[in-house]
């Protein structure tokens, strides 16, 4: 007997996620709307045009020649290469971190084997012969 479109798990996942997205898209249409009223109220345009216009500011260390007179578009690019800068210089560190820290396991693991087979045993609280190193 087939199981009624309610009751079937499924069918009940894909409706929530559709009705979830229809949500979400309502929202943003609904934001976006609102922004376009304000902007136009105010007299401004949705547009990339800014990124023309002189950004007026310097940016401290950046690999592209970038002066305050550049515009807004130059100084997102030179933003965007530091970022890229510094991400992977960040990566190349802690890949290099990792490797040394996993290689310091790597040696100790093996000096407790080597002292475990070099070392004799010693008495403990109990009485009986045990390798502490172990």
């Amino acid at each position: 007997m087939p199981v009624p479109w309610w009751r079937d798990n499924r069918k009940l996942g894909w409706l929530i996620q559709l009705v979830a997205g229809l949500f979400i898209l309502f929202a943003i249409a609904l934001l976006l709307g609102n922004l376009e009223r304000n902007l136009a109220r105010a007299g401004l345009q949705l547009t990339l045009g800014w990124l023309n216009q002189p950004a007026g500011f310097d940016i401290a260390e950046t690999l592209l020649p970038y002066r305050a007179s550049d515009s807004y578009g130059s100084a997102l690019l030179a933003g965007f290469i530091n970022t890229l800068r510094v991400v992977v210089s960040g990566l190349v560190l802690a890949t290099a971190l990792g490797v040394a820290v996993g290689a310091l396991f790597i040696l100790l693991r093996l000096l407790q084997r080597w002292c475990a087979v070099e070392l004799p045993p010693c008495p403990l609280g109990n009485g009986r012969l045990r390798n502490p190193w172990v």
